[in-house]
């Protein structure tokens, strides 16, 4: 079996879960102060350590919720990869993340820490839910019809939990659907030319740094909580 961007994104989700517990970390409840040391979104100190809005995608609180997300990711990944090939389904999980890190900063307290893989894999689904809308003449209706109720299913089930369990971010999860719907819908379709599908990737990501840097800076310094 071939190594996929799934199994690598995977791999690092689990092994940043490793590096915590080797270095003391508690693998099924971290504080928050461990998971702030390892690289966790903070509402204060993004604004001068930004990259903490990468890092924290690869965090988790615990082993329950890593193994929910893996899970989930196990299952959308290849199917994004397939509709969209590995640069773009790498470059949509990537931002979505981001994205869903700084929906969770809107109304979040201003000494939340926010970790988790949850609105990058929502952008993986957002991604294929475009894929369905825009190309959905091309696949098998069974087909068609077997990633909808994947993808209504996950959506409902997930953001019940969000609505019911305290410290699970519905804003994340909704940022990451979103960008990721948004991104995934200006590619080039399946089948395109290769030059094509370039220029069209490189516009959508070009767009997305674009909106990350303006709702970043309007989160960070604009509209940032007081100290």
């Amino acid at each position: 079996m071939s190594l996929t961007v799934t199994h690598v994104l995977i791999g690092l989700n689990v092994a940043a879960w490793l590096l915590n517990i080797a270095s003391g970390v508690d693998p099924l409840s971290p504080t928050p102060q461990d998971l702030f040391d390892w690289g966790a979104s903070h509402v204060l100190a993004n604004a001068e350590q930004p990259w903490r809005l990468l890092s924290s995608t690869f965090l988790h609180v615990g082993l329950l919720h890593l193994a929910v997300n893996m899970q989930a990711l196990w299952v959308a990944g290849p199917i994004a990869d397939a509709m969209l090939g590995r640069w773009q389904f790498l470059m949509i999980y990537l931002c979505a993340g981001v994205f869903g890190g700084l929906a969770a900063m809107i109304g979040a307290q201003p000494s939340t820490v926010l970790v988790g893989a949850s609105g990058a894999v929502f952008g993986t689904m957002g991604a294929i839910a475009a894929g369905v809308f825009r190309h959905g003449d091309r696949l098998r209706q069974e087909v068609v019809a077997s990633l909808k109720r994947l993808l209504w299913s996950f959506v409902a089930i997930n953001l019940l939990i969000g609505f019911l369990l305290p410290g699970v971010s519905n804003s994340a999860h909704l940022g990451g659907l979103v960008s990721g719907f948004g991104i995934s819908y200006g590619l080039a379709a399946p089948g395109s030319a290769p030059r094509v599908t370039q220029l069209r990737g490189a516009l959508m990501l070009g767009l997305a740094l674009a909106l990350l840097w303006a709702l970043f800076h309007w989160l960070t310094i604009v509209g940032a909580p007081e100290r």
